[in-house]
């Protein structure tokens, strides 16, 4: 919001870069809900640490994505500076790499196992990829729309585990 309100005139490219901006902190929190929230450390000191203190990066990714989304918008319509690139696809792929991290630290029920670990592969992936496109210059929608694209096999997965959790009725 503060991005878009900087912009004395709203257009069709601010607008397309506001709503993909929303929809990737969207996806990131999506994924951190359905595959963390509300699951409990495995037993054990190290396992408690490690949930723990995994949550300091991931929260640090999400907000660093939130900067880099407010970059983006006020460079809306022009290509994105490597820095910004970098920030914005490094501060994704860190939040994917920890939610991954703190998920094989939870107590997972059987018959959600596979989805875990599959959902932790493709996130993993997700995040090389997006750190990948970090190095191409493009303009900043055709780069949210690779990011956004990207975002959504993890986001997919996600979804499955809370299908999963609702069928079971946990």
């Amino acid at each position: 919001v503060r991005g878009v309100s900087a912009h004395h005139h709203f257009s069709k490219a601010l607008g397309i870069t506001a709503a993909l901006g929303i929809l990737i902190a969207i996806c990131l929190w999506w994924i951190y809900f359905d595959y963390i929230s509300s699951r409990k450390p495995k037993p054990g000191r190290n396992q408690t640490y490690l949930w723990l203190y995994l949550h300091l990066p991931a929260t640090a990714g999400i907000v660093a994505a939130g900067a880099g989304i407010m970059n983006l918008i006020e460079h809306a319509g022009s290509a994105v500076n490597p820095e910004v690139r970098f920030l914005f696809c490094g501060s994704i792929a860190l939040t994917l790499t920890t939610v991954f991290l703190i998920g094989r630290q939870v107590q997972i029920a059987d018959n959600l196992k596979r989805t875990y670990r599959w959902g932790g592969i493709i996130a993993m992936i997700a995040g090389i990829i997006i750190a990948g496109i970090s190095l191409f210059r493009l303009p900043v929608n055709s780069f949210l729309f690779a990011v956004t694209g990207v975002l959504v096999l993890p986001v997919f997965f996600g979804a499955l585990v809370w299908i999963k959790l609702l069928k079971k009725g946990a």
